[in-house]
C-alpha cells in the first residue's frame, strides 16, 4: 500500500504484529496485549506478559441490560397450557486496541444495542402410553451497530461502520414420547420454522486526514467514500425433526439411538469491510446427526454413567474464513459444502456411601473433523482441514465435598479441571491464530442456608493458564492480533432467593 508499518516483531519467520484483546463475559472488560513490540520510539516490552500494553484507546466496557420472562401455566384438565413470553433489552460500549501499541492502527470503540421480543405457546399433555407436546413460537429481534475506527498512523483516516439488523421468525413444533411395550419407547419431533433478516449497513471511509487519506488515498477535504455496503434480506423456511428408540430393560438403565436434522439460520456479517461482496450473507447451515449411547445409575454402588459415540454429516456449514478480496483482509463467518464430526462421549459420577457428601464426576471427549474442499480469497483449500475450536481430545474432572453444618447450614468445598488439546481458529487452520493445549483449574468454597441464600469465595484459572481463544491474522499489513483467555481470577458472590 505504500505506507509504514510500524509496531511488528518476528515470530517463527513470519512479521507479524501481536495483540489481544478479552471480554470476559460477566466479568470487567480486560485488556489482553502480547506486550512485546518495537515502536518508532522503539519503546520494547520483552517480559512476556500478554496482559500488559501501550495503549492509544481507553479499554472500557459499559453494559446496560434489562430482561424479563413472564411464564404462565394453566391446567386445562386434559392438558396444561404454558405460556412464556420475554424481553431483552441490551446496550454496551466498548473500546479495543488491536495493535498493541501506542500508534492509531486499527484501534476502534464500538456501540451496539439490542432489542427482543419472543413469545411461544405450549401444550403438553400425558397418556397411558405417550408423553406429547404442541407448540408455537414467534420473535422480532432489532441490532444495532456503530463502529469508530482509528487509523490515522496506518491508513492516514478515520472510518465508520455500521449495520442495522432486524429479523423475524415463527414456528410451529410437537414431539411425542409413544410407549410401545413398557420398555421400548418410540420418540418423534417436528419443528417448521421461517425466518426473515434484513441488513443495512456499510464500512465508509471518512478522509479525515492530510495530505492523501483514507484506503482509497483520497484528497484531505474529499467527502465520505463508502468503502463497503449491503442492503439486503434473506428469509429461509426449513424443517427440523428427531426420531429415536428408547429402551429401558429396567429402571436404572437406558440404551438409546437416534436420527435428527437441524438447521441453523443464515446471517450477515456485520465487521469492518473494504469490498461490498465482504459484507453479503452467508447461508443456513444443515446437520444431520446420528447418535446412541447407554445411560445407567447403580444406587448400590453409588454411581451413575453414561456413554455414546455420534456421526454428524453439514452442509454449509457456518464457519471462520479469511476474506482478502478488499483493501483490508479480514476474518468472517461464511460456508464450507460439507464437514463431518464424529466422536465419543463418557461421563461418570460417583457418591461414595463411605464418604457421605463427597461428589467425584470424570468425562472424557474424543473427536475427529474433516472440513470439505472450499474456495476463498486466498484459493482453493483442500479437503482434510479441521473445523475451528474442535479439540480431538478433552477431558474434565471435579471433586465436590459437602458438610452439613446444622440449623440448615451448610458448606461446600470444590474443585474441577479443564483439559482441551490443540485447536485451530479457522477454516485455514492458520498457525499463527492456533491454541497448544492446556489445562484449566477452578476451585470454589461456599457457605449456604438451603436454597435461600448462599456466599462464596472462589477463583478461576488458578494456575495462570495462556490460551488462545481467537485471533486474526492480518500479515498482509504486517499485524494480527490473539485473543487470550481470562488470567487467573479471584472474587467473592452473595446471592439471595426470595420467594
Amino acid at each position: 500500500f505504500g505506507f509504514p508499518v510500524k509496531g511488528l516483531r518476528h515470530i517463527d519467520g513470519y512479521r507479524f504484529g501481536l495483540a489481544q484483546s478479552l471480554i470476559d463475559q460477566g466479568q470487567p472488560f480486560r485488556r489482553v496485549v502480547r506486550s512485546s513490540f518495537t515502536d518508532d520510539a522503539d519503546t520494547k516490552h520483552t517480559d512476556g506478559d500478554p496482559f500488559r500494553g501501550e495503549y492509544s484507546v481507553d479499554p472500557a466496557y459499559d453494559v446496560d441490560q434489562r430482561a424479563a420472562t413472564l411464564r404462565v401455566s394453566d391446567d386445562l384438565g386434559w392438558a396444561t397450557l404454558t405460556s412464556i413470553t420475554g424481553y431483552v433489552n441490551f446496550k454496551r460500549q466498548w473500546g479495543a486496541d488491536t495493535d498493541a501499541g501506542p500508534f492509531r492502527q486499527t484501534d476502534f470503540v464500538e456501540r451496539d444495542r439490542i432489542n427482543q421480543v419472543s413469545q411461544e405457546l405450549r401444550l403438553s399433555g400425558a397418556g397411558e402410553r405417550s408423553d406429547w407436546l404442541l407448540g408455537a413460537f414467534a420473535s422480532r429481534d432489532r441490532v444495532e451497530m456503530t463502529y469508530d475506527g482509528a487509523l490515522q498512523d496506518l491508513f492516514n483516516t478515520t472510518t465508520l461502520t455500521f449495520s442495522n439488523q432486524t429479523s423475524q421468525s415463527a414456528a410451529a413444533f410437537g414431539n411425542i414420547e409413544y410407549r410401545l411395550v413398557p420398555t421400548l419407547s418410540l420418540v418423534a419431533g417436528m419443528r417448521y420454522t421461517w425466518e426473515e433478516k434484513a441488513d443495512v449497513g456499510a464500512t465508509i471511509d471518512l478522509v479525515s486526514r492530510a495530505p492523501g487519506s483514507g484506503l482509497t488515498m483520497a484528497p484531505f477535504g474529499a467527502p465520505p467514500i463508502p468503502l463497503a455496503v449491503v442492503d439486503a434480506t434473506i428469509d429461509d423456511t426449513n424443517w427440523s425433526w428427531k426420531i429415536g428408540l428408547n429402551w429401558k430393560p429396567d429402571p436404572t438403565l437406558l440404551v438409546y439411538g437416534s436420527v435428527s436434522q437441524g438447521v441453523k439460520s443464515g446471517g450477515f456479517f456485520s465487521g469492518v469491510a473494504t469490498n461490498s461482496g465482504q459484507l453479503q450473507p452467508y447461508g443456513p447451515e444443515t446437520l444431520i446427526a446420528y447418535e446412541a449411547g447407554v445411560k445407567q445409575r447403580l444406587s448400590s454402588a453409588g454411581l451413575s454413567w453414561s456413554g455414546s459415540v455420534f456421526y454428524y454429516d453439514y452442509s454449509d456449514v457456518q464457519t471462520f474464513i479469511r476474506d482478502t478480496s478488499g483493501g483490508l483482509p479480514i476474518q468472517r463467518l461464511g460456508n464450507v459444502e460439507e464437514a463431518t464430526i464424529y466422536g465419543a462421549d463418557l461421563d461418570a459420577m460417583w457418591s461414595p456411601a463411605a464418604l457421605p457428601g463427597l461428589d467425584l464426576t470424570v468425562g472424557l471427549g474424543l473427536l475427529h473433523t474433516e472440513l470439505g474442499e472450499f474456495a476463498s480469497s486466498s484459493g482453493v483449500t483442500p479437503k482434510g482441514n479441521k473445523l475451528p475450536d474442535a479439540p480431538e481430545v478433552s477431558f474434565n474432572l471435579s471433586a465436590a465435598y459437602t458438610a452439613d453444618l446444622g440449623e440448615n447450614l451448610q458448606a461446600k468445598v470444590q474443585v474441577d479441571g479443564r483439559y482441551a488439546d490443540d485447536m485451530f481458529k479457522d477454516a485455514l487452520n492458520d498457525p499463527l491464530i492456533a491454541t497448544q493445549s492446556y489445562w484449566l483449574w477452578n476451585a470454589r468454597a461456599s457457605l449456604f442456608s438451603g436454597s435461600d441464600w448462599e456466599v462464596a469465595v472462589w477463583g478461576k484459572n488458578l494456575a495462570d493458564e495462556r490460551y488462545v481463544t481467537q485471533g486474526v491474522n492480518n500479515l498482509p499489513l504486517g499485524v494480527g492480533f490473539r485473543v487470550y483467555g481470562a488470567p487467573r481470577t479471584w472474587g467473592v458472590s452473595f446471592s439471595k432467593s426470595f420467594q
